[in-house]
């Protein structure tokens, strides 16, 4: 069972709610994207029940028998990894006949143009072929991964894609409400393994100081880790404290780090995302699978077992960059 299930009985990919109805059905998250379940989006995002759940993938099913995919693949290096990004879509693609691309494209490139050959940014990478990992390859590699899904014989391909900078855009500006939640895929350092951070909004900030890249904020917090067999994040499913900013200063209950310039080993490297956009007074629960959390030493030093299932951190923002 993955980290999803700590807070919801399943996730539906809606990447822009006033948008979802163009579908009957969008796909599930990245953890279950190579699933044939599937929710639908409408009624989900219309639910008083269940608020949505926000995430940065979801599926591109493509049928060889209908037309030309029309993808120009690319490579793309960061600092340890190569990405496939889909660095262009033909006009005669049949990705734009799927609404959740359509919707994806709409947010987040409404000012895309398919004939412009020099328009190359869609911010969209290649994750999965038929769930079939597509992160350890390259452009090459993923062309030749989709040429054998076809020798295969099968009457579709799903290719399963994330959007580059969809969580940040969502958790700063202001989209997300009131216990709503947003799921990712994270790498850890080093590139090995992947693991989904989620962050729900327990309570809303106020203000439009949202905290941006080399912002001062200060925060209180209380970090929990969730012991093999409990996979409920919330305060009643069986997590166990072992650290919070007031144990880490007895005098102040807030302690404060730079955004995305924190010192290795301040806080996990998935608070940086976790905390991108937050305004003060804003409370967010982040819950990171064990990959993602404490390294050895922080872990003996905090005296947390060595197996457990996760880790889950309750962060409030008092101030960003001194102010309220």
């Amino acid at each position: 069972m993955t980290l999803t299930a700590l807070t919801t009985s399943f996730i539906t990919t809606i990447i822009n709610p006033s948008l979802a109805n163009a579908s009957s059905s969008l796909a599930t998250s990245s953890s279950t994207a190579s699933s044939s379940s599937t929710a639908s989006s409408s009624s989900t995002a219309s639910s008083s029940s269940t608020p949505p759940t926000y995430t940065d993938t979801f599926n591109i099913i493509w049928s060889p028998s209908s037309g030309p995919l029309g993808i120009r693949l690319t490579d793309v290096t960061y600092a340890t990894a190569i990405r496939v990004s889909i660095s262009g879509v033909s006009p005669s693609s049949t990705l734009w006949s799927q609404a959740p691309f359509r919707s994806y494209m709409s947010t987040y490139k409404p000012l895309y143009d398919p004939e412009n050959t020099l328009d190359r940014d869609i911010g969209l990478t290649v994750a999965e072929i038929n769930g079939r990992s597509a992160e350890r390859t390259n452009a090459e590699g993923v062309r030749a991964m989709i040429s054998e899904e076809v020798a295969r014989g099968g009457e579709t391909i799903t290719i399963t894609v994330r959007g580059s900078g969809v969580v940040g855009k969502l958790l700063s500006g202001g989209g997300i409400k009131e216990g709503e939640n947003v799921v990712t895929d994270v790498q850890p350092r080093g590139g090995e393994g992947r693991g989904e951070l989620e962050v729900k909004i327990l309570k809303e900030g106020r203000g439009t100081n949202n905290a941006g890249d080399g912002d001062v904020v200060e925060i209180e917090y209380n970090a929990y880790y969730l012991p093999m067999g409990v996979l409920d994040a919330s305060p009643d499913g069986g997590r166990v404290l072992f650290d919070s900013s007031t144990s880490r200063n007895s005098e102040v209950s807030t302690v404060q780090f730079v955004l995305n310039k924190q010192p290795f080993g301040q806080f996990p490297p998935a608070f940086n995302l976790a905390c991108v956009g937050i305004r003060p007074g804003e409370v967010r629960r982040i819950v990171l699978p064990k990959a993602l959390g404490l390294e050895e030493e922080g872990r003996k030093k905090a005296k947390v077992p060595k197996d457990v299932e996760g880790y889950v951190y309750e962060i409030k923002a008092v101030l960003i960059n001194a102010m309220t």
